[in-house]
């Protein structure tokens, strides 16, 4: 246990609120080695000016996506075919 992996739960570490532009971090453990962060700059991030649009927008990108995965299948399992790849590879 370490006192700052407390106070990072739950909370991006490489915020402005920890950190300041060109601050090193200190090493975090991870699952595959231990990391070193360095803020380089922040950046204002500005909402969209419609959020209601560009959700139903990317809805509608879903809903095709599905329904061209759905047709696809349904064609599939009407002529009969059957996917044996996993025994050759």
């Amino acid at each position: 246990w370490t006192p700052w992996r407390r106070s990072w739960k739950g909370r991006n570490p490489c915020s402005n609120r920890w950190f300041k532009a060109g601050q090193v971090s200190p090493p975090i453990k991870g699952a595959s080695g231990v990391f070193v962060a360095q803020v380089v700059s922040f950046a204002d991030v500005k909402e969209p000016a419609d959020l209601a649009a560009e959700a139903k927008q990317q809805l509608g990108s879903q809903l095709q996506n599905r329904s061209q995965y759905e047709t696809y299948n349904a064609l599939r399992e009407k002529a009969g075919i059957v996917d044996r790849r996993s025994k050759f590879y």
